[in-house]
């Protein structure tokens, strides 16, 4: 068995849907004998996943797979591996900068919670 790293997307879906378009891409490990494999086991992993559901507003919500987009054989004990890239574009790059160093800050926070505790 070999390890893969695909990507699932899914739609989501909420009221009766005008609004603007909402995706979600996962990137997830997958234990497979092929990459075929793997994208028949994140397919089937990520039907199971669809859901519906009331949103705080009574809105019915929902999470449709769009596709498993992208397979990639994936060599676990690579330290500083890249896993994920996503290059976007920001209208208001200060207010971007800043909201990255509050996460930052707040993962770094519960870390050092969970190491006390």
């Amino acid at each position: 068995m070999s390890w893969y790293l695909v990507k699932i997307i899914f739609r989501i879906i909420c009221g009766d849907g005008k609004h603007t378009a909402q995706f979600e891409e996962q990137l997830r490990l997958i234990s497979a004998a092929s990459s075929k494999e793997a994208i028949a086991k994140a397919d089937a992993l990520a039907k199971k996943e669809e859901e519906s559901f009331l949103n705080h507003a009574l809105q019915p919500v929902q999470w449709k797979l769009i596709a498993v987009t992208d397979v990639y054989s994936f060599e676990t004990g690579i330290d500083g591996a890249a896993v994920y890239s996503k290059i976007c574009e920001e209208e208001h790059p200060v207010l971007f900068i800043r909201s990255a160093k509050i996460r930052s800050q707040d993962v770094l926070n519960r870390c050092v919670e969970i190491i006390h505790q």
